[in-house]
């Protein structure tokens, strides 16, 4: 791709990076230039030219060279010197390794050096190009990153860290591979197989503004590692530049070489000392500009579509469009928006300044409740945050310091461990006047057990914790005749007390037979990777730039930005949502959740596509695997979403709410990449459990059942091999979750039975008993008996209830039918039995 690379001078480029700094998308690449000459114990940093001296002179010495081959040795490029200098029959492991330890080890620059400064800027971090260790001897940036061991992406959150691309001189001295030293050719390889670290700099090159300070991108030492990797230089988003600090004027060969790499700007400076001078006085610029990007979601401007916009106010009606909009700032209200009850119940205790959980179904109006809350509470700051954002660590830390305002969290907004430190903070929210509240799913057994657990360990972090649920359907007091003054008026049906909300958008579509003005826009699928990037914002409503880098969807999210407009759009990564661990500087946002989950479940009904989805999800699950290795712990947080069985019933809507059929075929498929992990097998045995309910004939009930059974029990037995070498109350918290579906396996399979099958009766009174004996399965799973699951277990209560004596002989059986009786009557918590 031909293109104009500017040549500048440090003052044309000045602003340019003052905003690359403030906006956290300067990434900086150091080489050899960085660390020349720096002293080591025992002698000095070479440059590339001394190292290319070195490298000749021992070569030279090996007598098995013809004098034609000395000849040829002095007309190498440094490339290839190397690779002949790295044979050990060659050069001796012993004689390079005494050069390496003279000049490459214990290096440190000299408190004067000008170099210093460039280390004392904030870098999210820093990529480094040489093996020397003069930086973190010398600064902050002492956490290595190395191609040849895997990570943990909170390491860059956490310490400030240095990415040695091509080695490091402690691991070289250190330890031996079969029985020689690490090449340079060796840790490319590595960075080849490290799938998370390559994806990183894959995305960091494609999407930052990539900074190369002391590289001359030649043929020398600075570049191996990166002409080995299978980084492609010219794949570059057109809004980020490839910038190079050089001393001097580049000439035309060096021109043609920097644009290989690349390069857009190429910045001339008098002395390699005033680079860095630069730099530090341009970083310190750019931390006095105050950073309000927080300020675009926080009191929000808001105005409300006139009835006389009927068919904008459909399209927010049958899409679900998302009422905030973060690039104007503003909440657009359709002409139907009514309160819900539950909004008054927060807003009365707004001032107790609590922590605040709204509990409820995918589909009950969250997001609009958090969007009647901006426009309820007007006395204080209100910041908004929803399903389409993500919050940086930073951000929560400033919110959680911050006092006498109000958060609001969507679902998804936050992840698992940001949910476990607002619980944890919940004592300081309180003491800062605040008020944070946030959407809870009610089926997220996870997020549930975290809650219990907390709780449980700190009993007094109740006190600070107010809980609320939203109904999937609207109250017949107050929220049904408000919405039915309104819906007439812009041609919408009313409302009727028997419908859920999703009942209530499949009838109207049905009696309208419309689905508004992008009714036109369907989905297309070419490839299974096509539709794997649509599963992935399905389920997680935003991507980014380096989950279409791992995920390897680059042309397919940009056909599905041209295709799928305005429902999928691109945008720049707000400051607030990024860390050192993810720098992404662009965002893909679902506008539309409904309108893809329709659409989804339109394409898994055709005949011949389930096999298209549930290739879809194994490329997903693979790519994962893929990235993740051998770190378990990062496989299941990645995986989680895409496996748990109310997410995917989700994902693929119809007017029954899901597509039950294509979900046990895509767990079918999914079942030998991941058997091994506990909590796949969970989320199996609960489709095959929720299958069996739409079947009529018993025996396949029973077949679909008994299946369930077996993967719970094999998931139970996983986390309670993993929780006896490894205890924690986690693992006490799934074993209890999982108990709680064989219970109710046991319990649907003795009333499919008519409670004839006194082995099976005896089985599920223990698993029933040992479910409710546990304080994790309390009375959010036990209360809720609406939920199908809950009623296998309420049935199998209930039945007792009338035959109290049917255990009789049985004396320890009887006890606990009667304790169980107690559970069904009173609600109380079953007590263990000593």
């Amino acid at each position: 791709m031909e293109y104009e690379m500017r040549i500048l001078k440090p003052s044309d480029i000045r602003k340019d990076i003052v905003a690359f700094f403030r906006s956290e998308s300067l990434v900086p690449i150091v080489g050899a230039g960085l660390s020349c000459n720096v002293p080591t114990l025992r002698g000095k940093v070479p440059s590339g030219t001394t190292y290319k001296e070195h490298m000749l002179q021992a070569l030279l010495k090996n007598s098995q060279f013809t004098p034609e081959e000395h000849d040829q040795l002095k007309s190498e490029k440094f490339s290839t010197l190397c690779d002949y200098y790295e044979d050990d029959e060659n050069v001796s492991a012993e004689e390079r390794l005494s050069y390496l330890k003279e000049n490459f080890f214990n290096a440190k620059f000299d408190a004067m050096d000008m170099r210093r400064k460039f280390f004392e800027i904030q870098w999210p971090y820093i990529y480094s190009l040489n093996i020397d260790d003069a930086i973190e001897n010398s600064s902050q940036y002492n956490t290595i990153i190395l191609p040849n061991r895997e990570f943990r992406d909170d390491l860059f959150t956490e310490e400030r860290c240095l990415i040695k691309l091509h080695g490091d001189i402690r691991e070289i001295v250190s330890y031996k591979q079969s029985d020689k030293i690490f090449t340079s050719k060796e840790y490319a390889l590595s960075l080849n197989k490290n799938t998370p670290l390559l994806n990183k700099l894959k995305n960091d090159y494609a999407n930052q503004n990539i900074l190369f300070v002391g590289c001359s991108l030649d043929d020398e030492v600075d570049l191996k590692t990166l002409k080995d990797a299978s980084v492609d230089f010219q794949l570059k988003d057109t809004l980020s530049k490839t910038i190079i600090f050089t001393k001097g004027v580049p000439g035309k060969l060096q021109k043609s070489k920097f644009k290989t790499y690349g390069i857009t700007d190429v910045v001339c400076f008098e002395t390699f000392d005033s680079i860095y001078k630069f730099l530090y006085e341009v970083w310190e610029e750019s931390t006095s500009i105050p950073n309000d990007e927080l300020s675009n979601y926080c009191n929000v401007a808001m105005r409300t579509l006139k009835v006389s916009d009927k068919e904008k106010n459909q399209n927010y009606f049958f899409w679900g469009k998302s009422l905030f909009d973060p690039g104007k700032s503003e909440l657009c209200y359709p002409y139907y928006f009514i309160s819900r009850d539950v909004t008054a119940d927060i807003v009365k205790n707004i001032s107790k300044n609590k922590l605040h959980l709204v509990y409820g179904n995918r589909i009950s109006g969250k997001s609009y409740l958090l969007a009647d809350l901006c426009r309820t509470i007007r006395d204080r700051e209100v910041y908004l945050f929803d399903g389409r954002s993500r919050i940086s660590d930073d951000s929560l830390n400033y919110l959680l310091g911050h006092t006498d305002s109000v958060a609001l969290f969507d679902v998804g907004s936050i992840r698992r461990e940001q949910f476990e430190k607002i619980l944890l903070s919940a004592r300081d929210i309180n003491k800062n006047r605040n008020n944070f509240i946030i959407c809870v799913n009610i089926n997220d057994s996870d997020s549930l057990g975290i809650i219990k657990w907390k709780l449980r360990l700190d009993t007094q972090l109740s006190d600070y914790i107010k809980k609320y649920t939203i109904k999937n359907k609207l109250s017949t007091d107050n929220e049904i005749p408000a919405i039915n003054e309104l819906l007439p008026a812009i041609n919408l049906p009313t409302y009727n007390n028997k419908r859920t909300l999703l009942d209530q958008l499949v009838y109207v579509e049905k009696i309208l037979k419309k689905r508004g003005q992008y009714s036109n826009i369907k989905i297309k699928i070419d490839n299974e990777k096509q539709l794997a990037l649509l599963i992935m914002l399905a389920v997680k409503e935003h991507l980014y730039s380096s989950d279409v880098v791992n995920f390897a969807l680059d042309e397919e999210i940009s056909v599905s930005v041209k295709r799928y407009a305005p429902f999928i759009e691109r945008s720049e990564t707000a400051l607030f949502e990024k860390d050192p661990s993810d720098l992404s500087r662009i965002k893909y946002s679902l506008n539309s959740k409904y309108w893809l989950q329709r659409e989804l479940g339109t394409y898994a009904r055709v005949e011949g596509c389930k096999e298209s989805v549930a290739g879809a999800y194994r490329y997903i699950i693979q790519k994962i695997l893929d990235f993740s290795g051998s770190n378990l712990f990062l496989r299941r947080r990645l995986s989680r979403n895409f496996i748990m069985f109310d997410v995917m019933n989700g994902t693929f809507l119809d007017e029954h709410g899901g597509n039950l059929s294509i979900i046990v075929y895509i767990y079918t498929k999914l079942h030998e990449y991941l058997a091994t992990d506990y909590h796949f097998l969970h989320q199996e045995a609960k489709c095959y459990m929720y299958y069996s309910y739409s079947l009529d004939d018993t025996e396949s009930k029973k077949k679909y059942l008994n299946d369930a059974k077996q993967l719970a029990l094999v998931s139970k037995s996983m986390i309670e091999n993993q929780n006896e070498t490894s205890p924690n109350e986690r693992l006490m918290i799934s074993i209890a979750h999982v108990q709680y579906t064989i219970a109710t396996i046991l319990s649907d399979l003795s009333r499919i039975n008519e409670f004839t099958d006194e082995v099976l009766l005896k089985e599920s009174i223990d698993a029933v008993y040992e479910a409710l004996k546990s304080p994790y399965n309390d009375d959010d799973y036990l209360r809720e008996r609406k939920q199908r699951a809950s009623r296998g277990v309420v049935n199998f209560l209930k039945y007792f209830t009338t035959n109290t004596g049917r255990m009789k002989e049985y004396p320890d059986y009887h006890q606990k039918v009667s304790d169980l009786v107690n559970i069904y009557l009173t609600g109380k918590q079953l007590k263990s039995r000593s």
